[in-house]
């Protein structure tokens, strides 16, 4: 095989692959956005926050680092007497800088009653902010 028959095949196989984690992607970003549409009609039951602080994880691939800081809020709620534990606040919570999740970390500290909102067919699906995705 010629290089420049080689340069072919490995130029096919990136942009397929570009291709398909765009789609995937794109995809995610749908499912997302339409969970925070219905989270919209979602009904409500008290919970608690069990758990609420920053996660900071650093990672290190070749010469670049990179510093991750993940939101760590738990909360529990009861739906037909069945016990959930959740830890998303909001659909773009990871999306967030780092202030909003201090931020965030500062509005549901350990011990506050909220109101965790919870997708009726799948009650483990749940939200403390409904319909937060940009």
């Amino acid at each position: 095989m010629s290089n420049a028959t080689k340069n072919l095949v490995f130029l096919l196989v990136v942009v397929a692959l570009s291709a398909g984690g765009a789609y995937l992607y794109a995809r995610y970003d749908e499912h997302l956005t339409g969970l925070a549409r219905a989270s919209l009609d979602w009904p409500s039951v008290d919970g608690l926050v069990t758990q609420s602080d920053i996660e900071t994880r650093r990672r290190t691939s070749g010469s670049s680092r990179k510093v991750e800081h993940r939101v760590e809020i738990f909360y529990e709620y009861v739906v037909d007497d069945d016990v959930f534990r959740n830890d998303v606040v909001q659909f773009n919570q990871n999306n967030l800088s780092t202030t909003e999740k201090e931020r965030l970390v500062s509005t549901y500290p350990v011990g506050r009653q909220v109101a965790v909102f919870y997708n009726p067919d799948k009650p483990k699906q749940s939200v403390l902010v409904r319909g937060s995705y940009p």
